[in-house]
């Protein structure tokens, strides 16, 4: 928790597990489009989700140059670069990284994650930026709130730590998801 005199008290990004399914070798392909592979005339399967998102310190300062990388299951739940008998959907990345921009911007075109046991649907993020400590979280969907509610990860958060790692599902006329994933670190 930081003061800051122009918008009072800031918490920075909760931590959160990688998982067990931080890939454990990356994809040849390794952007900000994990909906479309470089070279394949196919996207991945399930609802587009244009995710933007920004990043500052605890002092309200943008950071660039930063990496933020994200990777979630595909359509059907699964991780297909963890290896395992089910390989999921050949056509989706899994796993994406990119630089923020000068003003600490960052843009991500994926999939809406799929569900497995055990977990509501979620996206794992990780943010490496010069002198700073590495971020690994995971951000959730607020139409998930019973779902959400019943995850073991997710109850762990404070009131005020979900709201960091919790956003709104904007549907556009055309179909297309948004979301947005505004990080603060220390």
């Amino acid at each position: 928790l930081a003061q800051n005199s122009t918008t009072g008290p800031r918490l920075v990004t909760p931590q959160q597990t990688e998982g067990p399914f931080y890939p454990r070798t990356f994809p040849d392909d390794v952007d900000n489009d994990l909906a479309n592979i470089q070279g394949r005339s196919v996207a991945a399967a399930g609802g587009r989700l244009e995710l933007a998102g920004s990043l500052r310190d605890i002092e309200g300062q943008v950071i660039d140059n930063a990496i933020i990388e994200i990777w979630h299951c595909d359509e059907e739940g699964v991780y297909h670069h963890v290896g395992g008998a089910n390989a999921g959907d050949e056509n989706f990345q899994g796993f994406g990284a990119t630089l923020t921009d000068a003003q600490g911007r960052f843009h991500f075109t994926t999939i809406l994650p799929g569900l497995y046991t055990g977990r509501t649907r979620h996206i794992h993020f990780k943010v490496k930026a010069t002198g700073f400590r590495t971020l690994t979280s995971q951000l959730y969907f607020e139409q998930d709130h019973a779902r959400n509610m019943r995850d073991g990860l997710y109850r762990r958060l404070s009131d005020a730590e979900r709201a960091l790692v919790t956003t709104d599902l904007n549907q556009s006329a055309a179909g297309t998801n948004s979301a947005s994933l505004p990080i603060i670190i220390a």
